[in-house]
């Protein structure tokens, strides 16, 4: 559709999915404008990218500024060295290597940009005297966030939290102004939910799933406890996060996590707010659409691009903290220090996203033992190399049976294929018959394997099924139009 399309056919992409998972009609045409710019040379999208993220950091400035001068009206003259502080935090931290470097994740980058240009149009017409046009100008913003990536609505809760939280700053204001400001976001943000919903049932990212009560916040508490680590601890940063690695110390870290945010929402209502509590808020309600509660993704369970616009969170924390306690001159050494830091980590991190076969063996030897390496080295590596052997007894080691059978399955009919092309031979030879008997064995494991996900607390085996699923069409697909004719 990217590479069709033509300027008279642009309104299509709001009418249909581009791709066929999700309807995200603002990060598609991101892409192709890039086609009809560059084509298929990759330097340019990843100058798109660069772009986005460019936008995301002056949108995160400008966010800054705006809630700091709301909450401290009276302390503008150090709101432009404050607001650099928690800008160059934003910038400079290595867990946004990943939205900026990936193509693929450029919905991440708008959305987030689009998310806090939302939130700092929000600020500045509250302080404004709730202005008609900066409330409007929040939804359209929002709207475009919700459509470059549907966790995009997340924003939505944390611009509630805004209006409540200054709610009587507006005192002078009409109650119907303000009563605006709170449930329209809301309003839209619930019409372009039932919109991704619909299109997730027709596409089929949404999955079913139920493994119980307990698995599914136990699965919430992991997931939390990870992004937590990659907000807070951004080394070793990698493309693969096993959740399920933690000990049962992770209901610790979210249930205290849950608590705090608590404290910051009555505190935020009750007392004049202060940046910290915001900034909280800020960090935790983006991974709301993360935590697999209602299963929507059908790919991965963490991802560092989860954690884009958290790390604004953090940044405002960063910014009360050089409010209450540094001086100008002394913030700016401190900030000169920490972007340093983040700077190295940020740089080796790049570096580390040049090349993905390199990136997949590096991510292999971080992490030998989880499903998704295996897959990739496997699917990516051992595979186009015809080392079978080797990729059978790597595929062994996959936990879960019903993913280990759809590996092994796809060696099979891989080893079949390799056959047929060698010896040419025709639809009733018996190389022919082993190779479709090999793609009825494999549909019969993706069969059990989509049955299974409906019960499985780790839906990141999903990614196997997927995966395999689509290289099995993509490797032979003339070779099973064979073996439909002679069926």
């Amino acid at each position: 559709m990217l590479r069709r399309s033509s300027w008279s056919e642009l309104y299509l992409f709001f009418l249909k999915p581009a791709n066929p998972w999700e309807f995200l009609p603002v990060r598609d045409l991101t892409y192709w404008i890039d086609f009809r710019l560059f084509g298929d040379n990759p330097t340019g999208f990843h100058l798109s990218n660069l772009l986005c993220y460019g936008v995301s950091v002056c949108a995160a400035g400008w966010f800054f500024r705006e809630l700091y001068l709301l909450s401290a009206p009276k302390d503008r003259q150090r709101a432009g060295v404050l607001t650099a502080c928690g800008t160059a935090v934003f910038a400079m931290h290595p867990a946004h290597v990943e939205a900026v470097a990936w193509v693929a994740s450029r919905k991440d980058l708008l959305a987030g940009s689009f998310a806090l240009l939302s939130s700092a149009v929000l600020a500045n017409g509250i302080r404004c005297g709730w202005a008609w046009r900066q409330i409007a100008l929040s939804i359209f913003f929002l709207m475009l966030a919700v459509f470059s990536k549907a966790a995009g609505l997340t924003q939505v809760l944390f611009n509630s939290v805004i209006v409540l939280v200054f709610w009587r700053s507006g005192l002078s204001v009409s109650l119907l102004r303000r009563w605006c400001a709170l449930l329209l976001p809301l309003a839209v943000a619930c019409a372009a939910a039932a919109i991704h919903l619909q299109m997730g049932e027709t596409t089929g990212i949404r999955i079913e799933n139920s493994p119980g009560v307990f698995a599914v916040l136990e699965r919430a508490s992991r997931i939390v406890t990870s992004l937590s680590g990659i907000l807070f601890f951004p080394y070793h940063l990698g493309l693969y996060h096993d959740v399920y690695r933690f000990g049962s110390w992770h209901w610790l870290t979210s249930c205290a996590l849950l608590l705090l945010c608590l404290f910051a929402l009555v505190r935020a209502m009750s007392s004049p707010p202060r940046l910290w509590m915001l900034g909280v808020l800020l960090m935790v309600t983006p991974w709301g659409v993360y935590l697999q509660l209602m299963p929507f993704s059908t790919w991965s369970l963490m991802g560092e691009r989860f954690a884009f616009v958290s790390v604004a969170g953090l940044s405002l924390i960063v910014v009360d903290a050089f409010s209450q306690r540094v001086r100008p001159r002394m913030a700016l050494g401190v900030l000169l220090a920490l972007a340093s830091l983040c700077g190295v980590l940020t740089w080796n991190r790049v570096a580390d996203w040049e090349f993905g076969g390199s990136l997949r063996a590096r991510e292999f030897e971080r992490n030998p033992a989880f499903h998704g390496a295996i897959r990739d080295r496997v699917v990516y590596v051992l595979l186009p190399e015809k080392r079978y052997t080797e990729a059978e007894a790597l595929a062994s080691h996959v936990a879960r049976d019903y993913a280990r059978d759809v590996l092994l399955a796809l060696i099979d009919i891989d080893r079949a294929f390799k056959r047929l092309g060698t010896r040419q031979s025709d639809g009733r030879s018996q190389e022919f018959q082993v190779f479709c008997l090999a793609t009825d064995t494999l549909l019969q494991a993706l069969a059990v394997g989509y049955a299974r996900i409906r019960w499985e607390a780790d839906v990141s085996y999903n990614n196997i099924l997927r995966s395999v699923e689509r290289q099995w069409k993509l490797r032979y697909a003339d070779a099973m139009s064979r073996c439909g004719e002679q069926s």
